[in-house]
């Protein structure tokens, strides 16, 4: 059984990092507007996008600490959790999400952009198109973000 002994959240370094890339978050998706030029809404919806999954990377940290695990900072993603765990409640439930893993996922085609030559470039600028699913999905992976990690505090709170 995997108890978490004497938690208390303000103790926890990176609650408040994980609520201030989630406030940026909501913040940057607060910017978008479609009056804006094409490549101004996709830059806020990766720029939001980016926000979220450092809070996220942050919330595996945060998670890690409150597991007493040596050296938090070395957790870069749910796997890197799984590996230093055996397991347990929280661990297994942010395996299980599939938001997470479509954030991670979203997050490395953001960092990682299919970009040939110049002329591709110059092509994808004038047909990048931004659809009100790609924001609607961001927001969507904030709330369930957000639901998740506050629920799984006040389970924390318990033990």
């Amino acid at each position: 059984m995997n108890l978490i002994i004497s938690v208390n959240p303000m103790s926890n370094p990176y609650l408040s990092r994980v609520q201030q890339k989630l406030a940026h978050c909501r913040l940057t998706l607060e910017l978008y507007s479609t009056d804006a030029p094409i490549q101004q809404q996709k830059a806020l919806i990766e720029a939001a996008l980016l926000h979220l999954a450092v809070a996220l990377r942050l919330y595996v940290r945060e998670v890690g600490h409150y597991r007493d695990l040596p050296m938090p900072d070395r957790l870069y993603n749910v796997d890197d959790l799984l590996t230093q765990t055996a397991g347990g409640v929280a661990v297994d439930e942010l395996a299980e999400r599939e938001f997470v893993a479509s954030i991670e996922a979203a997050e490395k085609s953001v960092l990682n952009p299919a970009v040939g030559g110049v002329k591709m470039i110059a092509a994808s600028i004038n047909s990048v198109t931004v659809t009100d699913l790609d924001l609607a999905q961001v927001k969507h992976w904030l709330q369930d973000f957000e639901t998740l990690a506050e629920r799984q505090r006040q389970s924390f709170l318990e033990y």
